[in-house]
C-alpha cells in the first residue's frame, strides 16, 4: 500500500467514524427528545388531571356555570393532551388506553352531574362517589405514566452515554491503532534505511535495505540497493584504474627522474664544457690580438692603408670573440661557480652598479630614479649585481635617438616574492619577441646599430631561475619596455 493511500485513510478513518459517532448520536438525541417529550406530556396530563380534580371539588361545592365552563375547558385540555401522546413501551400504552377510559367515564359522569339540577341526593351521592374515585385512579394513571417516562428518558440517556463513550472510545482506538501500525509501517523502513545510508557513509558497501515493502519507502530502499551496489561496483573499476595510473605513473616517475639525471649530468657536462673551451680558448685568441698588435705598431709605416684596415678588422673581430668568450665563461659560471646565498641590502647593490655604468650614465645623460627603499634578499650578490647592470645597462643602451634615457627601478613584497621591475622610454619590443630576447645569442637588431653578443638577457634569465624567481617583461614599441622578475623571500635551496 502507498504511503499516499495510508496517509489518506489516516484522513478518512476519523472521518467515517466521526459520520458513524455523529449519526449515533443523532438518533440518540432524538430518542431523547421523544421521551423528553413523554415525560413531558405525563408530566402535564398529571397536573392537568390534579387541577381536573380540584375544579370537580370546587364544581360540587358551588355549582355554578364558571365552575363548570373551567371543568370542561380542563378536561377537553387533558382528554386532548392524551389524545396526541403515544408510549412505545406495551405497559405504557396499556396504562394510557386505561387512562382515556377513565377520561371519558369522568365525562359522562359530570355530564350526569350536570343534566339535571334536580336529581335525588343518593344519585347524586353514588355519581359523586363514581366520579371522585374515577378521578383518583386518573389521578394514579397519569402519574405512573409520568414515572414511566422518566425512567424511560433516564434509560435512554444512560445508553446514550454509554454508547457515545464506547463509540469515542473505539474511535481512539481504532485510529490509535492504525496510528501505530502505519508509524511502524514507515518509521522502522526510514530507520532501516537511515541506518543503511550511516554504514555507507562508513565504508560498508556491502549494506542492503533489502526492503519489501510496495510503498514509496520500499521503492526507495530498492533504489539505496541498486545505487550501493552501483557504488561498489564504480569503486572497484576506480580501485582498479587508480591501480593501474599508479603503476603507470611510478613508471613515468622512473623514467623522468632517469631523464632528469641524465639531463643534469648533460648540463653539466656541458657546462664544465663552455667554461674550459671558453677558458681555452682566450689564451690562443690573446696571442693572437698581441701579435696582431704588435705588427701594427712596428710595421704600420710600411703597410698602406688597405693592409691597415684588414689588421684592424682582425684586431676588432678578435676583441668581439674575447667578450662573446668571457659572456659564454659567465653564463656557464652561474650554474658552476655560483655562490652560496646570502643576506643581500639591495640598496647597496645598486649604487655598485651605478659605479660599474657610471661612463655609459655620463655619456647618455641618463636619469634613473630608484624607489627606495629596496628590500633586504637572500642571493648572491656577485650574480644580481650581475642581473641588475644588464638590465640598466639594456636600458641605457636601447634608447631612441636623441632622447635621454629615464630609467625606473622598484622593488616591493608581493605574496611570498620580492618583486623588482626596471621601467625605461626606450625603443621597446614587439609582444612577439617576448621569449625570443631570453634565448642565448637571440639579437633583435644589428650590431650596426645596437652593440652587443645577445647573451644578457639568458645571463639574467638564467640567474632569476638559479634564485627560484621568473622574469618577463612589458612592452610596445617605441613605447618603452618593463623588466620584471620575482624572488622568494625564503628561497628553498641555495645552489
Amino acid at each position: 500500500m502507498k504511503i499516499t493511500t495510508k496517509l489518506s485513510l489516516i484522513v478518512l478513518l476519523p472521518l467515517l467514524l466521526l459520520v458513524g459517532v455523529g449519526t449515533v448520536l443523532v438518533h440518540f438525541n432524538r430518542l431523547l427528545k421523544t421521551e423528553a417529550q413523554r415525560e413531558s406530556v405525563a408530566v402535564e396530563a398529571m397536573r392537568e388531571t390534579f387541577e381536573l380534580n380540584l375544579l370537580t371539588h370546587e364544581y360540587l361545592q358551588q355549582r355554578t356555570a364558571r365552575t363548570e365552563e373551567q371543568w370542561r375547558q380542563k378536561y377537553g385540555s387533558l382528554a386532548e393532551l392524551l389524545r396526541t401522546v403515544e408510549f412505545s413501551s406495551l405497559t405504557d400504552q396499556v396504562t394510557l388506553a386505561q387512562a382515556r377510559c377513565v377520561v371519558e367515564e369522568l365525562k359522562g359522569l359530570f355530564a350526569k352531574l350536570t343534566a339535571s339540577p334536580v336529581v335525588s341526593q343518593g344519585l347524586e351521592d353514588r355519581v359523586v362517589g363514581q366520579f371522585l374515585t374515577e378521578s383518583r385512579s386518573l389521578a394514579s394513571l397519569t402519574s405512573a405514566l409520568s414515572r414511566s417516562a422518566s425512567r424511560a428518558r433516564e434509560n435512554a440517556q444512560r445508553r446514550a452515554n454509554m454508547l457515545t463513550l464506547l463509540l469515542i472510545g473505539g474511535m481512539a482506538a481504532g485510529v490509535g491503532t492504525w496510528l501505530l501500525l502505519l508509524s511502524r509501517s514507515i518509521t522502522r523502513p526510514i530507520r532501516r534505511l537511515h541506518r543503511g545510508a550511516e554504514l555507507l557513509a562508513a565504508g560498508q558497501l556491502d549494506q542492503k535495505i533489502g526492503s519489501a515493502a510496495r510503498d514509496e519507502i520500499g521503492e526507495l530502499s530498492r533504489a539505496f540497493d541498486s545505487m550501493a551496489e552501483s557504488l561498489r561496483q564504480r569503486i572497484a573499476e576506480r580501485d582498479q584504474a587508480l591501480e593501474e595510473l599508479r603503476r603507470h605513473r611510478d613508471h613515468l616517475e622512473e623514467l623522468v627522474q632517469e631523464r632528469t639525471a641524465a639531463l643534469a649530468r648533460s648540463n653539466a657536462e656541458l657546462e664544465r664544457f663552455a667554461y674550459v673551451a671558453s677558458h681555452d680558448l682566450r689564451e690562443p685568441l690573446r696571442m693572437v690580438t698581441s701579435f696582431i698588435q704588435l705588427l701594427d705598431r712596428r710595421y704600420h709605416a710600411v703597410f698602406d692603408a688597405e693592409a691597415l684596415q684588414h689588421i684592424h678588422f682582425v684586431i676588432d673581430g678578435a676583441r668581439r670573440m674575447d667578450t662573446l668568450i668571457q659572456n659564454l665563461l659567465d653564463y656557464a659560471r652561474i650554474g658552476i661557480h655560483g655562490r652560496e646565498f646570502a643576506t643581500v641590502d639591495c640598496n647597496q647593490m645598486i649604487r655598485t652598479v651605478f659605479r660599474h655604468l657610471a661612463p655609459s650614465i655620463r655619456d647618455t645623460r641618463a636619469v634613473i630614479a630608484v624607489n627606495a627603499p629596496l628590500p633586504v634578499v637572500q642571493g648572491d650578490e656577485v650574480q644580481l649585481v650581475q642581473l641588475f647592470q644588464n638590465l640598466i645597462g639594456n636600458a641605457i643602451k636601447f634608447c631612441r635617438e636623441g632622447v635621454p634615457p629615464r630609467i625606473e627601478v622598484s622593488g616591493w613584497s608581493e605574496g611570498a616574492d620580492w618583486h623588482f621591475s626596471v621601467r625605461d622610454n626606450g625603443i621597446g619590443i614587439e609582444p612577439r619577441f617576448f621569449e625570443r630576447i631570453f634565448v642565448i645569442f637571440q639579437r633583435l637588431h644589428g650590431r650596426e646599430e645596437y652593440p652587443g653578443t645577445g647573451i644578457g638577457l639568458a645571463i639574467c634569465k638564467k640567474i632569476v631561475e638559479r634564485h627560484g624567481g621568473r622574469i618577463w617583461v612589458e612592452s610596445q614599441p617605441s613605447d618603452g619596455s618593463v623588466f620584471h622578475f620575482t624572488l622568494p623571500q625564503r628561497p628553498s635551496a641555495k645552489l
